[in-house]
């Protein structure tokens, strides 16, 4: 009882809880995402395909998913960062954290790796089953796709994150700068 009483009181699942409660709209994509990547909609119309077979410049490659694994990388950033607009003031201990976002981030995970493993096995029904391809390049397919999500997180997180800070630091460095001068009798403003 008492693993149960810890998992539902865990950050993860109360993150994913909220979003059921409050901001169900954000999961929309996610729905839609899984959808389309299991062939329950639009398969039609061959968007299916998009995702388990992506082409560029005719020929299904590495870099080919390696591409989609960036578009994906970029959306799991928007989705996270809007979700963290939207509810950080109601988590007020991720201040005490060194790198609040990035810990949310990791802790609101539970939608983007549930959509993650989905797109996986469908990936590998797909490839091995219809397409015919070898277990070694399912595997780089999908390695291909985990490399451009981790690289576009690393730029997003590396290049986005850090510079409020490191401009608050120069503000501070010229403010301090400038009362000083002001006390010496003449400003650089």
């Amino acid at each position: 009882m008492q693993v149960l009483r810890n998992i539902f009181y865990s950050f993860p699942f109360q993150l994913a809880l909220l979003h059921l409660r409050r901001y169900i709209f954000m999961l929309v994509p996610w729905v839609l995402l899984i959808l389309i990547v299991s062939g329950n909609m639009l398969s039609r119309l061959g968007f299916h395909y998009l995702f388990l077979d992506p082409e560029y410049f005719g020929k299904v490659t590495f870099f080919s998913f390696f591409l989609i694994g960036l578009a994906l990388g970029g959306f799991i950033f928007v989705w996270n960062i809007t979700s963290y607009i939207l509810n950080s003031f109601r988590f007020p201990f991720l201040a005490t954290f060194e790198r609040p976002f990035l810990r949310y981030t990791l802790n609101n995970s539970v939608y983007p790796l549930l959509f993650i493993c989905i797109y996986f096995y469908s990936i590998i029904r797909f490839q091995y089953y219809a397409e015919l391809k070898s277990f070694v390049e399912v595997i780089t397919y999908q390695a291909a796709l985990i490399s451009g999500i981790s690289l576009m997180m690393i730029i997003a997180v590396a290049g986005s994150l850090n510079v409020h800070v490191e401009r608050f630091i120069q503000i501070r460095s010229l403010r301090k700068r400038h009362t000083e001068e002001k006390k010496k009798g003449f400003s650089v403003f």
